[in-house]
């Protein structure tokens, strides 16, 4: 039975916290009850400019887009913004894919009005609870929740699912 212990000890690979573009991602966050992991973070550039870094925290790291929005589980997707950007700048982004999701569209006024000017150092956090909903904070403005896992996994799809933003994104936020 030690023996047992001590190898499960020594293959188990323990949580780290993440730095990327000089923004470090906490090893885990804890969402009413639930402990999560980070699952992996990633730097968002667009046009040459670093926009944010994201870290994605699941119960347990995973490299699957579909156990990563799988609704039955907590999970929350933190930004870290590395420039200032106006409310509609954030809204805009997320607007289109909101609008083309059935079932999402009549969220999506919503959740844009949500967006505000962030600058250099502000964080946004979204976190989904399975039977709660979604819920979005922009600096400490906290909004929601939308119930339903529809809307989670529109807003989370948009980073990790079939047609991310941005495909190294997905892959470092997913540890490919």
């Amino acid at each position: 039975m030690r023996k047992l212990l001590l190898l499960a000890l020594l293959i188990a690979t323990p949580a780290m916290a993440a730095t990327v573009a000089g923004v470090t991602m906490p090893e885990t966050r804890s969402i009413q009850g639930a402990d999560l992991v980070l699952n992996g973070a990633a730097l968002r550039e667009k046009y040459f400019f670093d926009i944010y870094v994201a870290g994605l925290y699941l119960p347990a790291k995973t490299t699957s887009s579909a156990v990563a929005l799988d609704g039955d589980s907590v999970k929350r997707l933190e930004f870290e913004f590395l420039l200032d950007l106006t409310a509609d700048q954030l809204g805009d982004s997320m607007r289109e894919r909101l609008e083309q999701t059935e079932g999402v569209r009549q969220h999506a006024d919503t959740i844009v009005g949500w967006m505000t000017a962030v600058e250099k150092g502000d964080r946004m956090v979204m976190h989904y609870v399975p039977g709660v909903g979604t819920t979005i904070q922009v600096g400490s403005t906290v909004n929601g929740p939308i119930a339903g896992e529809a809307v989670m996994k529109a807003l989370f799809g948009i980073y990790v699912g079939s047609d991310p933003a941005s495909d190294g994104l997905k892959r470092d936020l997913l540890g490919l």
